[in-house]
């Protein structure tokens, strides 16, 4: 794998000097050795994951990647034999099913060094569908205890409501206690061991536990005999995960497991945890050692990589600037994506574990939630603290070239290599330059529609009249679409119309917000034309759940300001391979005859008799890689802006502004 830098963004000097020095640090255990003279780790990547190359995929805990041979294996299983249903016992398809089925079943067990004598495997599908059985099994009761540790996954978790519901005693353990003890229940998704197939996995019960779980729903296949009119009559199989596996199993699916667990065994787990083992301990090194030119750190790791040689292969981190703020992981992801590099954010469905490494209260996490944060957002910084952080995961195909280039992406993009100096912000009454001018009035009627421009137009304290009125919805969901999700929306230039019909409440980011939904006519218009379904709404002024949102659909602020020089700057930076709309940016208020990016210093301006105030930058995200005139994507536009524009792990380009309390 080779790393390729733009100009622009080739790293300094010093940051090279850097890699160098803690890039050759990689311990033993690295790699699976030669066969022939050939390296068994490039022979693999070579062979088996050439749909990884331009990729760094640092996301093996969220679901390892399959190889090629995987699906090409069982591709040709199927297609030089007929497998049938399970149930159809007599005919010889379903024979062969149901033996090569049994096969898994042993292959699975003797994977984990145990005997389908001593325990039973069901297919569920996946993890946690297997803890969810167990829950609705078991027999809890008021002297029944379920104790969990507290960095649990939200799925354990998810069992507390069954022993809630049976007054049974519930309480968190600070450690884990099971080290010493074989498991009774053990659950697992095979995606995550192999990558293919997904949405299957298996629940492995030990047999001496069995009886004590009582199913109370019998499906398809799991009863020996079974009366319509005697409820008590029916008999359940004596076969564990014969009374366990509801329905029709993904016959098909199973038999993929085969060739998954086969390249596991071919490497064995010892070897594989080595090379995992090694990979991680190097990413460590790598990225304690990073500095910025102060000398403070750039990676705050979480987790105890320095002392135990158990640590595993995740590394859960954040970063933070030459000042000490933290860089907000929904900024990083975005940056990594760009450059084909896959991670993890947020907190992971582990709400203990996130709690505890960044030093949050339930108060505190309560207190988010009520400001609208919600799993899977963007709201990644509150109060100048991190509410979750970045997961780098490896896995048995990762290479040192992985970790080599998400190293010199973290080295470019978040390394300081100089003292930035805070810009001072004009203060009132400071005058601006004559020069100056109002040169283009952008409306955007539909949030996230094409813009219309106009020479003169009414303004008031929630913007410009009609600026982001209306919005595009998920019928289903109430969720306003953006062009994150729909860039053809870009192509529709909207005039705006007054009718109304009846109120419908939706969801714009995470906060709901009171609308007027239109007839089907126009909904059915927007569908044909964006290709899936859509309402338009209409704001109202009434908001719900504790909103104070006046301006419309408007995401921060009611105007959003931006100079043509900015623009014709990074325009420059393109060397003639691309361009960029103004309207990619959204702006309310194109100015033009100041310096680039000058609207950053300024508190305050006015244009005409209307003062206004600056009040803060504007974030960029993905949107501004569409293009407004084709509704397509690309990537230059957010790189090339975060080569310059990043501060504080987030990418600016102008201004949001409101209007003087004097002038509203």
């Amino acid at each position: 794998m080779k790393v390729f830098f733009r100009r622009g963004d080739v790293p300094s000097k010093s940051r090279l000097q850097l890699s160098n020095r803690i890039m050759d640090k990689m311990g033993e255990g690295y790699g699976y050795g030669s066969i022939d003279g050939e390296d068994v780790l490039s022979k693999l990547r070579g062979q088996r994951f050439r749909h990884l190359e331009g990729q760094v995929y640092l996301d093996h805990a969220g679901a390892t990647v399959y190889g090629s041979h995987q699906v090409e294996e069982h591709a040709k299983l199927l297609m030089q034999n007929v497998f049938g249903n399970p149930h159809s016992s007599s005919s010889p398809s379903s024979q062969r099913t149901t033996d090569s089925i049994d096969s898994v079943r042993r292959d699975l067990a003797a994977f984990f060094n145990t005997t389908l004598e001593e325990y039973d495997v069901v297919f569920t599908s996946g993890t946690t569908a297997g803890l969810k059985l167990i829950g609705e099994s078991f027999p809890f009761s008021r002297q029944s205890s379920f104790a969990y540790s507290m960095d649990s996954h939200n799925s354990v978790l998810g069992i507390r409501s069954y022993a809630a519901a049976h007054d049974a005693r519930i309480f968190a353990l600070p450690v884990d206690v099971l080290d010493s003890y074989k498991p009774d229940f053990m659950v697992m998704s095979f995606y995550k061991l192999f990558g293919y197939p997904s949405g299957l996995g298996a629940l492995l019960i030990r047999r001496s536990s069995a009886p004590y779980l009582a199913k109370p729903y019998h499906g398809g296949g799991t009863l020996a005999a079974s009366f319509p009119t005697l409820l008590d009559a029916s008999r359940p199989h004596a076969a564990t995960h014969r009374r366990f596996e509801d329905g029709t199993l993904p016959y098909l699916s199973i038999l993929a497991c085969t060739s998954g667990l086969q390249s596991l065994r071919n490497l064995t787990m010892p070897a594989i945890q080595r090379h995992v083992a090694a990979l991680t301990k190097y990413a460590w090194h790598a990225l304690t050692a990073l500095r910025h030119a102060n000398g403070a750190r750039v990676c705050t790791i979480y987790g105890t990589h320095h002392r135990d040689p158990d640590a595993g292969s995740i590394i859960a981190c954040n970063f933070s600037t030459p000042d000490g703020a933290w860089v907000g992981y929904s900024e990083f992801s975005t940056l990594a994506a760009l450059h084909n590099i896959h991670v993890r954010t947020g907190c992971f469905c582990n709400p203990g574990a996130c709690q505890a490494h960044l030093g949050l209260t339930t108060d505190e996490m309560l207190a988010h939630m009520a400001q609208g944060h919600v799993c899977g957002d963007a709201m990644d910084i509150i109060h100048n603290r991190p509410t979750g952080a970045i997961r780098v995961s490896f896995g048995y195909m990762s290479t040192q070239q992985d970790v080599d280039a998400f190293i010199m992406f973290v080295a470019t993009y978040f390394v300081s290599s100089r003292t930035h100096l805070a810009a001072s912000r004009l203060q009132v009454g400071h005058d601006v330059p004559a020069s100056i001018r109002l040169t283009k009035i952008a409306v955007f009627p539909i949030k996230s529609c094409g813009a219309m421009h106009v020479d003169r137009w009414r303004v008031g304290a929630r913007g410009l009249l009609f600026d982001r009125e209306w919005a595009l919805v998920d019928p289903a969901t109430g969720a306003a679409f953006s062009q994150k999700h729909m860039p053809l929306m870009a192509t529709l230039r909207p005039v705006v119309d007054l009718d109304a019909q009846q109120l419908h409440r939706f969801q714009l980011c995470a906060e709901h917000c009171q609308g007027r939904k239109y007839n089907d006519t126009v909904n059915a218009w927007f569908t044909n034309v964006l290709g899936r379904p859509c309402a338009l709404v209409r704001a109202t002024s009434t908001a719900t759940h504790h909103t104070t949102r006046t301006n419309g659909f408007a995401n921060q602020a009611p105007f959003l300001v931006l100079s043509r020089a900015s623009v014709r700057l990074l325009h420059s930076k393109f060397g003639g391979t691309d361009t960029i709309s103004e309207d990619g940016f959204r702006a309310n208020l194109i100015l033009d005859g100041c310096r680039p990016h000058e609207e950053d210093e300024w508190g305050e301006f006015s244009i005409g008799p209307h003062a206004f105030r600056c009040v803060g930058p504007c974030g960029r995200c993905t949107m501004v890689n569409v293009n407004q005139a084709t509704g397509t994507s690309r990537t230059a536009p957010l790189k090339q802006l975060a080569s310059y524009r990043r501060h504080r792990g987030k990418i600016h380009f102008g201004q949001y502004a409101a209007f003087n309390a004097t002038d509203e």
